[in-house]
């Protein structure tokens, strides 16, 4: 939203915010988990000639729980119970925040040149503040890159803080005359500082 006014007959002034938000939820199916798979292709039999995964550094082969031995090779393949132990979803959110304020001012100097007659210098000069900020927020599978068909991703969190100031000035040179209705000049500077910062690591350049 903004608000604009008249303080003279020729000052204005103008101000503005707006902020949005934008998120989005990602989740990935379907896939196979590269830790469960490597637990249920080192099985043994128990003593009741039951199959039962374990850890191929566990020197006393302790049973992992809830795991279905898997044989890629031959009969009792990823199918059923085993298909299901070995399945995994990961998920990711991200999320975008924007705000942006800023104001301005904009009007007539008291003052002309001699051959532009009546048509006085003009000015506009104003600020401005813009703040963005992003998050991707992965599961801690999703980190870990286990989920084998989907690979990996970062957690993210950046943020940028941009501040600006402008002005400009429009002087009206000539005016009617017989080879130019109107010549003007016209003139602008802008001053903008960034400052990046990701996981608080900030950086700042103009």
């Amino acid at each position: 939203g903004g608000l604009r006014g008249q303080f003279a007959e020729t000052q204005r002034w103008e101000t503005f915010a707006q902020y949005g938000r934008t998120s989005r939820s990602q989740r990935f199916s379907g896939d196979v988990s590269g830790t469960r798979l490597q637990n249920a292709l080192v099985s043994d039999l128990d003593g009741d000639g039951n199959p039962f995964c374990f850890r191929p550094e566990d020197p006393l082969r302790t049973p992992i729980a809830g795991c279905v031995p898997a044989n890629i090779f031959g009969p009792g393949t990823l199918t059923g119970p085993g298909a299901d132990y070995v399945r995994i979803a990961v998920q990711e959110i991200n999320t975008v925040d924007q705000l942006v304020v800023g104001g301005s001012l904009t009007g007539d100097l008291p003052f002309a040149l001699p051959t532009a007659g009546d048509a006085a210098l003009s000015y506009a000069a104003g600020v401005e503040y813009r703040k963005e900020q992003g998050q991707s927020t992965p599961d801690e599978a999703y980190i870990a890159g286990d989920a084998l068909g989907f690979g990996s991703s970062s957690p993210i969190d950046a943020q940028i803080d941009i501040r600006e100031v402008f002005g400009e000035l429009l002087v009206p040179v000539v005016r009617d005359l017989p080879f130019a209705e109107a010549i003007n000049l016209e003139g602008g500077v802008r001053f903008a500082r960034y400052k990046n910062n990701v996981l608080g690591q900030g950086a700042d350049f103009d």
